[in-house]
């Protein structure tokens, strides 16, 4: 998207308020649709699941090719928390 200089089209607001005002507009992308993505939404449902029948966080690590502080996060909601809802 290319920047916009229309000085009407800005408005005062804190970094909280910019967040908001992107994902409001559908400016925003997060979980896989998200560039930086590693995982997609059923590879995360599958590693809370794969935890929670006591497969170890090294061990998912190894085979999701991620670091386990990433695994970590996964499991205890830390990250991709839209995923938790439900199960």
């Amino acid at each position: 998207n290319p920047a916009c200089v229309n000085p009407n089209h800005l408005f005062v607001g804190t970094p909280q308020d910019n967040i908001n005002d992107k994902v409001s507009k559908s400016r925003h992308t997060f979980g896989e649709n998200h560039p930086n993505a590693r995982l997609t939404d059923n590879r995360i449902k599958e590693i809370r699941m794969l935890f929670e029948d006591g497969i170890w966080q090294t061990d998912l690590a190894k085979i999701y090719g991620v670091d386990s502080s990433h695994i970590s996060r996964i499991v205890y909601g830390l990250v991709r928390r839209d995923l938790t809802k439900g199960k």
